[in-house]
């Protein structure tokens, strides 16, 4: 690569600050690095993309050996040789995906002398689509239901931990660690061990009942069968290379790890927070230190009733002694509630929203969170203009794929707009003489509704969510942490008194996002500070935003977490504790 080519990749790509694609490419262009901007809308094999998957990187090798030729991204082909690329190849195949991506680049030489790059490599359709011996397509598993099964398998593996104390000397100072906490490798043990039973059915599951002193714990999880495969071998009871490889997997069982060491612990060792507000451990025993016995019952929800609940997990105890807390809920659980979870996995955003398929389901999700918006001229022109072209329409959706993908995206945007300039004005006049009170509560309820609560089947004898409470969400990230939003806190932060306004925010691609913002704090001296509006969804003051996502035939009108969000609903993480000689005691870091 050039001066002027490292120049562009290592400075201009990571810190342009503006939507500017067709720009990005005509720059690459008059630098020599592509030929043409056909070429530079191709995407290329870069070392991201052929580590991604372990079997890219099978793929690419097998097609060396066997001199198969690539394409490049002017549409020619290249031929690998072998010979000469040993060393590069060598680094493919054994190297992590941390230390291959630290390179920067891997050379490459052609089999006419040339020497490349993997990202001169264009990602054909073979690197996008994994498929068998048989040439059927192979499903990766799902990330999300990944992680709900490493939350589950982590949570039980620190529950068995428990009975495990340290020694200390006289002076109280650690000789032995304790067991308690749990690490990565021993669930990925503990899952392998035959102790964990895969079992067939609508859905694949996975259960396990063992002991942890005197107390019984039972997990039970459910997965898509691709998800499980994924998970758990079939055929050799090992761990699934998706899950054990894959960078993200990997960073959500670590995740995990860290929640189970962290958070749920407390309601087994007495130092949780009871129904009565009392934090104090005599107040609230734990379930292991209570000398009953006692069943903890650890279950994935799973799909089935996610339309009317948005709890992934709950954990429930039986017996005598179980801890009083302040969760609620639940269909057909046995015993009182432990905590009741939704679990999102990686960089997420959303948090509620639905999809936007007609002209009805379109305005009912803005009219869930910002209501009476329907009822302005702006609105009801709009809704009569999309009935009569039939927008929506199944037909005409599959006579014009992408032109109807194109209609519907710009009609979604401009409902959002329609929406931004009501919402802003109901907004702006709460606190005066004009402002609709009821408009702030009917918000606060409908976000509560996308985030944590649940509700009736309206069936008789159906399922009834519609009661649970302390429902929590609980984020693992990509970089192996966790956070926690308690959305239960959402009216003490909206409510009488709170500062906020909307603002409609346009980005690229004609993409309208309608944020609602913080517009002014309190100074230390309990003076009131003015915010200003955002002007990018990266402000420090939004709480939340509303926008389009227009995935084809599918459209979504989606809720998603703003910055303050964190800052205003997150939980603080818990000490990491453990029992030791009868006692509850902090776990210093070099005895985790």
């Amino acid at each position: 690569m050039a001066d002027w080519g490292l120049l562009v990749e290592n400075y201009y790509k990571n810190h342009r600050r503006w939507n500017s694609t067709r720009i990005d490419k005509l720059i690459l262009e008059v630098l020599g690095e592509v030929d043409s901007l056909a070429e530079a809308s191709v995407q290329g094999l870069s070392l991201a993309v052929l580590t991604k998957y372990d079997w890219r990187r099978k793929l690419f090798i097998d097609k060396v050996k066997n001199k198969l030729p690539f394409q490049d991204k002017k549409g020619g082909e290249v031929i690998i040789p072998e010979k000469g690329n040993e060393e590069a190849l060598k680094i493919i195949a054994n190297s992590s995906t941390e230390e291959i991506l630290a390179l920067k680049k891997i050379i490459l030489t052609t089999a006419d002398g040339r020497t490349i790059q993997t990202g001169t490599l264009a990602k054909t359709q073979e690197f996008v689509t994994q498929t068998g011996a048989d040439g059927e397509k192979i499903k990766n598993p799902n990330r999300g239901e990944l992680a709900e099964a490493w939350m589950a398998l982590a949570v039980t593996k620190r529950f068995l931990n428990l009975p495990s104390t340290a020694k200390v000397d006289k002076d109280g100072a650690v000789i032995e660690p304790a067991k308690g906490m749990v690490k990565p490798d021993e669930v990925i043990e503990f899952l392998e061990s035959g102790q964990v039973k895969r079992v067939e059915g609508e859905n694949a599951t996975i259960r396990f009942s063992g002991k942890a002193g005197l107390d019984t714990i039972n997990m039970e999880v459910g997965l898509r069968g691709y998800s499980m495969d994924g998970l758990l071998d079939p055929q050799t009871g090992k761990v699934g290379e998706f899950a054990l490889k894959d960078q993200k997997s990997v960073a959500y069982l670590k995740a995990s790890c860290e929640y189970a060491n962290s958070e749920v612990v407390k309601w087994a060792i007495g130092v949780a927070q009871n129904g009565s507000g009392e934090k104090d451990p005599s107040k609230a025993m734990g379930w292991f230190i209570n000398r009953f016995e006692n069943t903890i019952n650890i279950r994935g929800v799973g799909t089935a009733a996610q339309s009317l609940t948005k709890v992934d997990m709950e954990m429930t105890c039986q017996g005598e002694g179980c801890p009083e807390t302040m969760v609620k809920g639940g269909v057909g659980a046995a015993g009182k509630q432990l905590a009741r979870l939704s679990l999102k996995a990686g960089e997420v955003a959303h948090f509620g929203g639905g999809a936007a398929t007609s002209v009805e389901k379109s305005i009912g999700i803005m009219e869930s969170v910002f209501a009476g918006g329907q009822s302005v001229p702006e609105a009801q022109a709009w809704a009569k203009k999309h009935i009569e072209a039939d927008t929506f329409s199944l037909e005409k959706f599959k006579a014009n794929k992408e032109g109807m993908k194109k209609i519907r995206a710009e009609a979604l945007n401009n409902l959002v707009e329609i929406y931004g300039s009501f919402v802003k004005k109901k907004m702006s006049s709460l606190g005066t003489v004009e402002g609709d009170a009821k408009f702030l509560e009917d918000m606060i309820e409908g976000l509560l509704q996308h985030s944590v609560k649940g509700k009736d089947s309206g069936v008789e004898g159906g399922p009834d969510f519609s009661q649970e409470a302390g429902v929590i969400l609980v984020q693992t990230t990509d970089q192996g942490d966790f956070y926690t939003l308690d959305f239960n806190m959402l009216p003490g932060v909206l409510g009488d008194g709170a500062d906020f306004e909307a603002e409609l925010i346009p980005t690229g691609g004609g993409v309208n996002y309608l944020t609602i913002y913080q517009s002014k704090t309190e100074t230390e001296t309990g003076e009131k500070k003015e915010l200003p509006a955002p002007t990018s969804l990266k402000a420090p003051n939004i709480l939340f935003w509303i926008r389009t996502l227009a995935r084809t035939g599918a459209e979504i009108l989606r809720l998603e977490k703003g910055a303050l969000m964190k800052k205003v609903i997150g939980v603080k993480k818990s000490q990491k504790l453990v029992y030791r000689d009868g006692k509850v005691v902090p776990v210093p870091d070099e005895n985790k």
